[in-house]
């Protein structure tokens, strides 16, 4: 199984290891000013992602040798595994999302008031 040469794909990868390099620092700068309690879900969120995306761009700099490590039957569970922790690592972030709209209507709301 060779690498896929689709430079397109490849900028994709990375550029999710990019975005969630971005984001766990935006979100440590919020957590370490102000020790609001979402920014704990979101570091959470996007260091979890980050490590996600490399995974993936791992994977897709080279499927064949995670193949011969693993072999299929591990290479399967791999692929499961990573797929779930998607879904989760997006639940999660939406739970934090939930939480930043809650705190501005909250905020909003006291601020009119």
């Amino acid at each position: 199984m060779p690498r896929p040469t689709n430079l397109a794909t490849f900028f994709c990868a990375a550029g999710f290891v990019c975005v969630n390099l971005f984001a766990t620092v935006i979100w440590s700068v919020g957590l370490i000013r102000t020790g609001l309690r979402f920014f704990y879900v979101m570091v959470f969120v996007s260091v979890f992602g980050l490590v996600l995306s490399i995974v993936n761009l791992c994977v897709y700099y080279s499927p064949s040798f995670f193949l011969q490590v693993f072999g299929p039957e591990r290479y399967a569970l791999l692929f499961y595994v990573y797929i779930y922790s998607l879904l989760l690592n997006s639940l999660a972030g939406l739970v934090g999302a939930t939480m930043i709209v809650r705190w501005i209507c909250k905020s909003t709301r006291v601020s009119a008031g």
